[in-house]
């Protein structure tokens, strides 16, 4: 039943394992919240995207401005979510594309450069019976921007 209902070829046993090791991995967690950080601001990552994030009492409101999208033009998408200390999540949902992200992680307090390390994933409109194709993941690094010049308004880009 799961693999008419899924289309995909997993057992049952496979499904029980995966979240088997996602409890396995919240066992894992520590208590509390840890070092607080103030993700506000703005972030640009290696392919020169940006998030502008607000944060208030843990919760994050902001704007992702994506550099690359599938006809070669930037796409913005509006985002919500949450930050922990130095755990943060959001998602983002495409004003321009039938498209949502999310992406999660943690700050690295031993980056030279105030640094986010996260994965996203990503799914978009695809025709009926490609779902799966739908679906893409991959890690994404987010740096602190820093205004070049306060009057210019300029951000230094990522390294």
């Amino acid at each position: 039943m799961l693999k008419r209902e899924y289309g995909v070829s997993n057992t049952i046993s496979t499904r029980i394992g995966n979240t088997m090791l996602q409890e396995k991995s919240l066992g894992r967690a520590k208590e509390g919240t840890g070092t607080s950080v103030n993700f506000s601001g703005t972030w640009i990552n290696e392919l020169q995207s940006t998030v502008t994030l607000t944060q208030i009492n843990g919760v994050l409101s902001g704007l992702y401005e994506s550099a690359v999208s599938a006809d070669g033009k930037s796409t913005k998408g509006d985002l919500q979510g949450y930050a922990d200390g130095d755990l943060i999540a959001f998602v983002v949902h495409g004003r321009d594309f039938r498209a949502i992200t999310t992406l999660v992680g943690q700050f690295d307090p031993k980056a030279q450069r105030d640094t986010i390390n996260s994965l996203w994933q990503m799914t978009s409109q695809v025709p009926a019976g490609d779902e799966w194709a739908s679906i893409n993941a991959g890690i994404r690094f987010f740096y602190k921007a820093i205004a070049a010049s306060p009057r210019a308004g300029a951000f230094l880009t990522a390294p």
